[in-house]
Protein backbone atom coordinates (compact mmCIF):
# COMPACT_ATOMS: atom_id res chain seq x y z
CA UNK A 1 0.00 0.00 0.00
CA UNK A 2 1.18 3.29 -0.90
CA UNK A 3 0.43 6.14 2.16
CA UNK A 4 -1.21 8.95 0.06
CA UNK A 5 -0.57 11.57 3.08
CA UNK A 6 -3.31 13.83 5.24
CA UNK A 7 -4.65 16.94 5.41
CA UNK A 8 -3.06 17.33 8.73
CA UNK A 9 0.64 16.66 7.51
CA UNK A 10 0.79 21.08 7.05
CA UNK A 11 4.32 19.68 5.18
CA UNK A 12 2.93 17.12 3.43
CA UNK A 13 4.52 13.24 3.45
CA UNK A 14 7.02 13.90 0.46
CA UNK A 15 10.92 14.26 1.55
CA UNK A 16 13.79 14.48 -0.97
CA UNK A 17 16.45 14.85 1.52
CA UNK A 18 18.46 11.81 2.68
CA UNK A 19 17.62 12.54 6.59
CA UNK A 20 14.31 14.76 5.73
CA UNK A 21 16.60 17.90 6.44
CA UNK A 22 14.10 19.56 4.04
CA UNK A 23 11.00 19.27 5.89
CA UNK A 24 13.08 20.47 9.00
CA UNK A 25 13.99 23.59 6.72
CA UNK A 26 10.85 24.25 5.63
CA UNK A 27 9.59 24.47 8.95
CA UNK A 28 11.62 26.87 9.68
CA UNK A 29 11.04 29.49 7.04
CA UNK A 30 7.52 28.53 7.69
CA UNK A 31 7.91 29.87 11.25
CA UNK A 32 9.82 32.84 10.15
CA UNK A 33 7.12 33.94 7.81
CA UNK A 34 8.76 33.22 4.71
CA UNK A 35 6.69 31.27 1.71
CA UNK A 36 8.83 30.93 -0.66
CA UNK A 37 12.26 30.93 0.50
CA UNK A 38 15.11 31.81 -2.02
CA UNK A 39 18.15 29.22 -2.37
CA UNK A 40 21.90 28.93 -2.98
CA UNK A 41 22.51 25.01 -3.43
CA UNK A 42 26.47 24.17 -4.06
CA UNK A 43 27.05 20.78 -4.37
CA UNK A 44 23.70 20.19 -5.78
CA UNK A 45 23.96 16.65 -7.16
CA UNK A 46 21.25 15.88 -9.11
CA UNK A 47 17.47 17.92 -9.28
CA UNK A 48 15.47 15.59 -6.89
CA UNK A 49 17.37 12.56 -5.66
CA UNK A 50 18.56 13.45 -2.32
CA UNK A 51 18.32 17.21 -2.47
CA UNK A 52 17.87 19.61 0.04
CA UNK A 53 16.16 22.33 -2.17
CA UNK A 54 13.99 19.61 -4.34
CA UNK A 55 10.92 20.31 -2.06
CA UNK A 56 11.01 24.08 -1.91
CA UNK A 57 10.97 24.16 -5.82
CA UNK A 58 8.15 22.36 -5.99
CA UNK A 59 6.12 24.03 -3.43
CA UNK A 60 7.45 27.43 -6.18
CA UNK A 61 11.06 28.81 -4.72
CA UNK A 62 13.64 28.96 -7.15
CA UNK A 63 17.39 29.72 -6.84
CA UNK A 64 21.05 28.86 -7.98
CA UNK A 65 22.35 25.21 -8.14
CA UNK A 66 25.93 25.01 -8.41
CA UNK A 67 27.27 21.48 -9.32
CA UNK A 68 30.93 20.51 -10.47
CA UNK A 69 30.28 17.83 -12.42
CA UNK A 70 28.92 18.12 -16.43
CA UNK A 71 27.21 15.36 -16.68
CA UNK A 72 24.73 15.97 -13.83
CA UNK A 73 23.89 19.71 -15.96
CA UNK A 74 21.67 18.57 -18.47
CA UNK A 75 19.16 17.00 -16.13
CA UNK A 76 19.11 19.72 -14.00
CA UNK A 77 18.16 22.07 -16.54
CA UNK A 78 15.63 19.95 -17.93
CA UNK A 79 13.92 19.24 -14.29
CA UNK A 80 14.70 22.29 -13.07
CA UNK A 81 14.12 25.22 -15.43
CA UNK A 82 13.12 28.17 -13.12
CA UNK A 83 16.47 27.56 -11.09
CA UNK A 84 19.88 28.64 -12.54
CA UNK A 85 22.20 26.33 -13.00
CA UNK A 86 25.84 26.74 -12.76
CA UNK A 87 28.71 24.24 -13.64
CA UNK A 88 31.63 24.77 -11.60
CA UNK A 89 33.17 23.72 -8.46
CA UNK A 90 33.42 26.06 -5.26
CA UNK A 91 36.74 26.61 -3.31
CA UNK A 92 37.86 28.92 -0.95
CA UNK A 93 40.06 30.30 -3.67
CA UNK A 94 39.34 30.44 -7.51
CA UNK A 95 41.36 28.13 -9.99
CA UNK A 96 40.94 25.02 -11.53
CA UNK A 97 41.53 21.62 -10.63
CA UNK A 98 42.07 18.11 -12.53
CA UNK A 99 39.68 15.63 -12.15
CA UNK A 100 40.65 12.19 -12.90
CA UNK A 101 38.17 9.73 -14.69
CA UNK A 102 39.80 5.88 -14.57
CA UNK A 103 40.40 4.61 -18.23
CA UNK A 104 38.52 7.48 -19.48
CA UNK A 105 39.43 11.03 -19.17
CA UNK A 106 40.41 13.52 -16.90
CA UNK A 107 38.84 17.17 -16.99
CA UNK A 108 39.49 20.73 -15.40
CA UNK A 109 37.12 21.94 -13.55
CA UNK A 110 36.48 25.32 -12.42
CA UNK A 111 36.64 26.71 -9.19
CA UNK A 112 35.02 29.99 -8.13
CA UNK A 113 34.62 31.11 -4.25
CA UNK A 114 31.29 31.45 -3.08
CA UNK A 115 31.49 34.98 -2.88
CA UNK A 116 31.50 35.42 -6.25
CA UNK A 117 28.83 33.14 -6.82
CA UNK A 118 26.76 35.13 -4.61
CA UNK A 119 27.88 38.33 -6.49
CA UNK A 120 27.91 37.02 -10.42
CA UNK A 121 24.54 34.64 -10.33
CA UNK A 122 22.39 36.35 -7.08
CA UNK A 123 22.69 39.66 -7.94
CA UNK A 124 25.54 40.22 -4.88
CA UNK A 125 22.04 39.31 -2.20
CA UNK A 126 22.72 36.22 -0.58
CA UNK A 127 19.99 34.29 -0.73
CA UNK A 128 17.18 32.78 2.38
CA UNK A 129 18.64 29.55 2.53
CA UNK A 130 22.68 28.47 1.94
CA UNK A 131 22.56 24.40 1.36
CA UNK A 132 26.38 23.25 0.65
CA UNK A 133 27.62 19.37 0.20
CA UNK A 134 31.14 20.00 -1.03
CA UNK A 135 32.94 16.68 -0.50
CA UNK A 136 34.63 17.55 2.88
CA UNK A 137 35.32 21.45 1.65
CA UNK A 138 32.48 22.64 3.34
CA UNK A 139 34.05 24.08 5.97
CA UNK A 140 37.10 26.13 3.94
CA UNK A 141 34.35 27.63 2.31
CA UNK A 142 31.87 28.44 4.85
CA UNK A 143 34.61 30.42 6.59
CA UNK A 144 35.79 31.86 3.14
CA UNK A 145 32.03 33.81 2.60
CA UNK A 146 31.41 37.52 3.21
CA UNK A 147 28.18 37.70 5.15
CA UNK A 148 28.49 40.76 6.13
CA UNK A 149 27.82 43.95 3.86
CA UNK A 150 28.84 47.73 5.31
CA UNK A 151 28.79 46.04 8.68
CA UNK A 152 24.95 44.68 8.51
CA UNK A 153 24.53 40.92 8.88
CA UNK A 154 23.84 40.26 5.25
CA UNK A 155 23.86 36.25 4.68
CA UNK A 156 21.75 33.65 4.37
CA UNK A 157 18.92 33.43 7.30
CA UNK A 158 19.57 29.35 6.96
CA UNK A 159 22.42 27.54 6.28
CA UNK A 160 22.62 23.67 5.93
CA UNK A 161 26.13 22.50 5.52
CA UNK A 162 27.50 19.40 5.45
CA UNK A 163 30.10 19.42 8.33
CA UNK A 164 32.07 16.29 9.58
CA UNK A 165 32.09 15.48 13.67
CA UNK A 166 35.75 16.11 14.10
CA UNK A 167 35.11 19.68 12.36
CA UNK A 168 31.99 20.73 14.40
CA UNK A 169 33.32 22.52 17.29
CA UNK A 170 35.32 24.80 15.11
CA UNK A 171 32.66 25.91 12.50
CA UNK A 172 30.58 26.48 15.54
CA UNK A 173 33.05 28.51 16.96
CA UNK A 174 33.70 30.79 13.94
CA UNK A 175 29.81 30.76 12.68
CA UNK A 176 29.04 32.33 16.05
CA UNK A 177 31.12 34.88 15.80
CA UNK A 178 30.16 35.47 12.72
CA UNK A 179 26.59 36.07 13.72
CA UNK A 180 25.04 32.33 13.55
CA UNK A 181 23.49 30.10 15.85
CA UNK A 182 23.96 26.48 15.40
CA UNK A 183 20.44 25.06 16.29
CA UNK A 184 21.24 21.08 15.14
CA UNK A 185 23.07 18.57 13.61
CA UNK A 186 20.49 16.21 11.26
CA UNK A 187 23.00 13.22 10.16
CA UNK A 188 26.02 14.74 8.42
CA UNK A 189 24.31 18.24 8.16
CA UNK A 190 24.25 21.30 10.72
CA UNK A 191 21.46 23.80 10.54
CA UNK A 192 22.69 27.33 11.25
CA UNK A 193 20.02 30.19 11.85
CA UNK A 194 21.21 34.26 11.42
CA UNK A 195 21.12 35.47 14.92
CA UNK A 196 18.42 37.70 13.89
CA UNK A 197 16.19 35.13 12.95
CA UNK A 198 16.89 32.94 16.14
CA UNK A 199 13.94 34.05 18.49
CA UNK A 200 11.64 33.06 15.87
CA UNK A 201 12.17 29.48 15.30
CA UNK A 202 13.22 28.76 19.32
Amino acid sequence: MIYPGSNEQIFGHVTYSQHGEDLFLLNLFTLMGIDKPSYLDIGAHKPYTISNTALFYSRGSSGVCVEANPSLIYEFNRERSRDRVINAGVAAVAGTIAEGHPVTETKEIEMITINDVVRLYCGGVWPDLLCMDIEGFDCEVLNSAQFYKNGQEAGPKVICTEIRIPDAYFVKVFMGHRGYHSLCRIMSNLIFVRSDFIDKVT
